[in-house]
């Protein structure tokens, strides 16, 4: 599962974000929060692997991609 979560106030984009990927839904989470979240195996695999590896993350939470990765396929 891919989840990202953001201050209540980037809600809108979240929910631009999951038009544009055609897949996941966006949760709230908490009182200030929401999440963007995609839950089916096959959107992970088709879309948000291949988008990880267009444009990898840098920084600390490229490890955590990179686990997930190996997890999913």
């Amino acid at each position: 599962m891919f989840k990202l979560t953001q201050n209540k106030r980037d809600k809108e984009l979240l929910e631009l974000v999951a038009k544009f990927m055609n897949c996941g839904a966006v949760y709230s989470h908490g009182e200030n929060a929401f999440d963007l979240t995609v839950s089916k195996l096959a959107d992970n695999q088709n879309i948000i692997i291949p988008m990880f590896k267009t444009y990898p993350i840098q920084g600390i939470k490229s490890w955590n991609i990179k686990i997930s990765v190996k997890l999913l396929l």
